[in-house]
């Protein structure tokens, strides 16, 4: 999956081959991706391994590959609620990652390179502000209507660095279910 912020490396290709060979089994791999930002460079993946539940959230879209085969025959999409220029900024690849869990595909990561992204600006991002964590609500009740308030908790323990500057964790944690419930509202009307 490739954006305009992308660099590929030379032999990028026989890199993504070469790791299906030598890993059959895999319906997605995750390839590392050096991120070019303000604060220096960040890889991506820093190891092979497994792609869990508990682990599939922190990868981006730019990190994906996938065998076509299993994604069509799975009939697994990509949002068009969630992602840049969406209703919500941001998640379409967490949510495209966690579907392919729950139908349960082989996914691993893989620490090549095959990319460099240049974050210089970004189409979503616009900061830590109250859109950003409502979207971040919507996306974790949109991951799963039944544990999305684990996935609030956590975040709100764990992302705390992120936000401490300018909101106070009650803040965030309104904001978050905000975003959650407004989604669980527009998703069950359209059912009606």
């Amino acid at each position: 999956m490739s954006d305009d912020d992308m660099v590929y490396v030379d032999g990028y290709l026989n890199k993504i081959k070469e790791a299906y060979c030598r890993f059959p089994k895999a319906d997605v791999i995750l390839f590392n991706v050096r991120i070019h930002d303000k604060t220096g460079v960040h890889n991506k993946v820093t190891k092979t391994g497994k792609v869990h539940f508990w682990n599939a959230l922190r990868y981006g879209t730019a990190t994906l590959t996938f065998r076509t085969s299993i994604i069509k025959k799975k009939n697994i999409t990509f949002s068009l609620l969630f992602g840049g220029g969406a209703k919500y900024a941001s998640g379409e690849d967490s949510l495209f990652i966690w579907d392919c869990l729950k139908r349960g595909l082989h996914i691993i990561t893989v620490k090549e390179t095959i990319a460099d992204v240049y974050n210089n600006d970004s189409t979503w991002f616009k900061g830590y502000n109250e859109r950003y964590f409502k979207d971040k609500g919507a996306l974790f009740y949109a991951l799963s209507p039944l544990f999305y308030r684990l996935f609030i908790l956590q975040f709100l323990v764990r992302k705390r660095n992120l936000y401490t500057a300018h909101y106070n964790k009650n803040t965030v944690a309104q904001l978050l279910l905000s975003g959650a419930l407004e989604f669980k509202n527009k998703r069950d009307n359209k059912k009606k």
